[in-house]
């Protein structure tokens, strides 16, 4: 661990951070890379495994609005719905269904409920703060 609290190994993959704590690298089991745009917020990633292709995001105010490929021009490839509150998300719509957010009772996410996938409630967190 950095003395930021950032972790930078957990045994598999290493971590890595810009000077502002934004995630832009993990290297290891999983690959993949993050860009942040002015504002901060998450502009880009690319995991390879996946589809090794890029996805961008396209942003109303601080809440994602669209998932985008990357194309030329990009193609729409999920709609997250989010309230007006930072970071509180509902539902996330893309090629396979209609996927719902389960949050606890801080409101933070803990997982991701998909119908017709098993099991039922997909864990997305390892630990606090960090994508799985």
């Amino acid at each position: 661990m950095m003395p930021n609290g950032n972790l930078t190994y957990d045994g598999t993959n290493t971590y890595s951070w810009d000077a502002r704590n934004h995630l832009t690298g993990i290297s290891g089991g999983v690959s993949a890379s993050f860009v942040y745009d002015p504002f901060g917020r998450r502009a880009e990633k690319v995991i390879s495994g996946t589809t090794g292709t890029a996805t961008q995001f396209l942003y109303d105010g601080l809440n994602p609005l669209q998932e985008l490929d990357g194309a030329s021009p990009p193609n729409i490839t999920a709609n997250p719905l989010t309230s007006l509150n930072l970071d509180e998300y509902f539902t996330r719509t893309d090629s396979s269904g209609t996927a719902t957010f389960l949050s606890d009772a801080l409101g933070s996410t803990i997982g991701l409920t998909h119908p017709g996938r098993s099991p039922p409630a997909i864990p997305m967190i390892q630990f606090t703060g960090r994508e799985k």
